[in-house]
């Protein structure tokens, strides 16, 4: 097995864990520190879908950083670590609203349960990425990725004081 695949392998174990420990500290956040407005930004405001998507998206930027390629900039590794941090992301309300739709009700059990089963498909989905695409160059897909990224930021930022009138942000 390719020495820089396994590394990325262990980086990712570690960072998810990470990701799922500050995610779950990141629910309490805003209420610990008075409802701090610009922390607001980054963490959930209520209790809604779109707010909870925060738990996987900034933790999981969180640890970009830390498992970047700085060899390869546009190498697989960190095509597979913004993939990932969006599929996280979006997985939260995919399969809240799945099961909820298949039941018919919501379980706290099952709300939190979402979040962990996201961070780990999106793990998984990683690490397919990371090995089969390795230190390969994504110069476009990688820089698509940078701005869907940048995009999904803007859109926190904007929807979380302002949000859409959107079943997903109530």
């Amino acid at each position: 097995m390719n020495i820089v695949f396994v590394k990325y392998r262990n980086n990712l174990i570690i960072g998810i864990c990470i990701v799922a420990v500050l995610g779950t500290i990141s629910h309490f956040v805003y209420d610990w520190t008075g409802q701090n407005s610009f922390l607001g930004f980054f963490f959930p405001i209520n209790e809604s879908t779109w707010e909870h998507m925060k738990l996987a998206f900034f933790p999981m930027l969180f640890i970009t950083p830390f498992m970047y390629d700085k060899s390869e900039p546009t190498s697989g590794y960190n095509h597979a670590l913004l993939v990932g941090t969006m599929t996280a992301t979006w997985l939260i309300p995919v399969l809240y609203y799945t099961y909820k739709g298949i039941l018919g009700f919501s379980k706290s059990w099952l709300d939190i349960s979402t979040y962990y089963i996201s961070l780990l498909l999106s793990a998984i989905l990683m690490l397919h990425i990371a090995k089969t695409t390795g230190a390969r160059r994504y110069r476009k897909k990688f820089y698509l990725l940078i701005a869907i990224v940048i995009f999904q930021v803007i859109a926190f930022w904007i929807f979380t004081y302002h949000p859409l009138h959107l079943g997903i942000c109530k």
